[in-house]
C-alpha cells in the first residue's frame, strides 16, 4: 500500500472511507499505520473546513482516499461547529461526485467506560450515517496493545451488546486496530469490497434540499444540549433539597455547590442559545434562498427560467 502527494485520481473519489472518532481515539494514527510515515495530506475535494482531510493511497493498483475527519469537543459551541462543518463536507463531497464505500468508527479499547462524550459522539454519528448505511461501517476497537487481552475482550463484548448493539443488528462489523500497519491495512481491505453508499446526511441535504439546521445531525445536538441543561438543572434542584435538611457545618460547602451548578447551567444555556439562534438564522436565510432559487416555467415547447 502506498500514499500519493499528487492530484487524485477519479477512481480514487469513487473510493472514500472516512473515519470518525472522538479526539484521540487515533484516527491520524489510523492512516498512517495504513499509508506509511510522512504521509502528504492533500485536498482532493473542495473543502469547507481545514480539519476535514483527505490522505489519497493506493492498494493492489486500487487508489482511494481516507478521509481523516475532527472529533467532537466538549463544549456546545465547538460542536455545533463541528458538526456543522462535518455534514457540510460530506454534502459538498456527493455534489461533487465523490463516493464513500464506507466508515470506520474508532473507540479506545483502552476507555474503562463509555462517558457521557462518548455517547454524544456516538450519536452523532449514527444521525450523519443513517440506519441503511451500517452496514458499510467498521466499528474499530484501538490501542489493543496498551491493555490486557482478557481486560480489552471483557470491554468489547459490553461494547458488542449495549452500545453498538443496534449498529451490529444493522450489519456493522467490529474489528480490532493492534497499531500495526498490517491490522490497519487489513481493515482497510475489508473497507474496499464495499459498493459505493450515500450516508443519512448527504441524503437530506442534496438529494431533498435541506440545509444543516433541518438535518437530523442537527436535531439530535438540539436534544443533547437541552439534556445537558436540563441535568444541570437537576443538579441544583437537588442541592437545594439537601439544603434544607444539613447540617449548618456543611451548609456552607452545599451553597458553594449551588452557585456552581448554577453557574454551569448558566454558561450552558447562554451558549446553547446563542448556538441555536445562529442555527435558526442560518435556516432562515438557506429556506428565504431555496425559496427565490429560481423555477421553470414550461409553455408548450418553450421554456426559461427565472431567477432573482
Amino acid at each position: 500500500m502506498s500514499s500519493q502527494s499528487q492530484a487524485p485520481s477519479q477512481e480514487a473519489l469513487k473510493r472514500l472511507i472516512v473515519l470518525f472518532g472522538a479526539t484521540g481515539t487515533g484516527k491520524s494514527s489510523f492512516i498512517n499505520a495504513a499509508l506509511g510515515s510522512g504521509v502528504q495530506v492533500g485536498h482532493g475535494l473542495r473543502s469547507c473546513t481545514q480539519d476535514l482531510q483527505i490522505v489519497w493511497g493506493s492498494m493492489r493498483g486500487v487508489d482511494f482516499g481516507l478521509v481523516d475527519g475532527p472529533g467532537f469537543d466538549d463544549t456546545v459551541r465547538d460542536e455545533a461547529n463541528v458538526l456543522r462543518d462535518i455534514c457540510t463536507w460530506l454534502a459538498e463531497a456527493k455534489r461533487s461526485g465523490a463516493k464513500i464505500v464506507g466508515v470506520i468508527y474508532l473507540h479506545r479499547i483502552t476507555d474503562p467506560r463509555m462517558g457521557g462524550s462518548a455517547v454524544k459522539n456516538l450519536r452523532y454519528f449514527r444521525e450523519i450515517c443513517g440506519e441503511d448505511a451500517m452496514s458499510h461501517v467498521i466499528l474499530c476497537t484501538t490501542r489493543w496493545d496498551e491493555v490486557k487481552q482478557s481486560e480489552g475482550e471483557m470491554r468489547e463484548q459490553l461494547l458488542r451488546d449495549d452500545f453498538w448493539r443496534s449498529m451490529v443488528a444493522r450489519g456493522s462489523t467490529l474489528k480490532r486496530h493492534d497499531n500495526t500497519p498490517a491490522s490497519a491495512r487489513r481493515i482497510v481491505a475489508e473497507v474496499m469490497k464495499n459498493g459505493g453508499i450515500d450516508l443519512k446526511v448527504q441524503e437530506e441535504m442534496v438529494d431533498e434540499g435541506r440545509s444543516f439546521e433541518d438535518t437530523s445531525a442537527a436535531h439530535g445536538l438540539r436534544e443533547e444540549m437541552e439534556k445537558l441543561i436540563a441535568k444541570h438543572k437537576k443538579e441544583m434542584e437537588e442541592l437545594r433539597d439537601s439544603l434544607t435538611t444539613a447540617h449548618s457545618s456543611e451548609k456552607a460547602e452545599l451553597l458553594a455547590a449551588i452557585a456552581s451548578a448554577g453557574e454551569k447551567m448558566a454558561e450552558a444555556e447562554r451558549q446553547w442559545k446563542e448556538t441555536l439562534n445562529n442555527m435558526n438564522n442560518e435556516l432562515a436565510a438557506e429556506r428565504n434562498r431555496q425559496r427565490w432559487r429560481g423555477f421553470t416555467i414550461a409553455l408548450g415547447p418553450l421554456s426559461f427560467s427565472v431567477r432573482w
